[in-house]
């Protein structure tokens, strides 16, 4: 007998260069000691609980687009998702739009949500040790992905986020659906995230 799994869309998990991350890690920083030189920004998430959303520097920026499209092209050569993408007669280029910092405290959380543009992706800067330790049957704090499986019945698939993923960037279809769990810490969980469009 043999069993044949059928193809679904993957995501990517990767890490980020040390280079761009201590420049992401600088910022972060900065903010969680009170400095005023990163604009809080508002989310399209308005949910009461939703962590405060900041953005990342034009010059953070740049560093990190020329990482984000390699990662992108890498992403469309493995997946099913990007080649069955037929909404252009032509080949369009990549826009990056401005990335964004999430600065989640205790009890926040993101609601399940998609992005706006083909893809989106997370980078992962700090992580309560309290997540870790809640184990992986927990969902506190953890990353999960929603979405139906062949039968149509609506699956969770959870990113058991420990101290390893410091560091990861993970990309993903930008209309999977996802969320953030809350959770009980001291320290606060934080990830920059971002989309990727096509542009003109």
């Amino acid at each position: 007998m043999i069993n044949l799994e059928l193809p679904n869309i993957s995501v990517m998990l990767d890490a980020v260069p040390q280079d761009v991350f201590d420049l992401i890690n600088q910022e972060v920083d900065e903010i969680l000691a009170g400095a005023d030189t990163n604009d809080q920004i508002s989310s399209a998430l308005t949910a009461p609980g939703v962590p405060a959303h900041y953005r990342l520097s034009n010059t953070t920026e740049n560093h990190l687009k020329n990482f984000v499209f390699d990662l992108a092209d890498n992403y469309r050569r493995s997946s099913l998702y990007l080649n069955s993408v037929r909404l252009l007669k032509n080949p369009a280029p990549y826009h990056f739009n401005q990335p964004w910092i999430n600065v989640q405290q205790a009890g926040e959380f993101l609601p399940n949500h998609i992005h706006e543009g083909i893809l989106s992706y997370v980078i992962w800067v700090k992580i309560p040790m309290a997540i870790q330790q809640s184990g992986p049957s927990a969902v506190e704090g953890k990353f999960e992905f929603t979405y139906n499986n062949i039968l149509g019945t609506t699956i969770g698939h959870n990113i058991d986020l420990d101290q390893s993923y410091i560091g990861k960037i993970l990309i993903f279809p930008a209309s999977l659906r996802h969320c953030v769990y809350p959770f009980r810490s001291d320290e606060a969980r934080v990830s920059v995230s971002g989309n990727i469009l096509l542009g003109q």
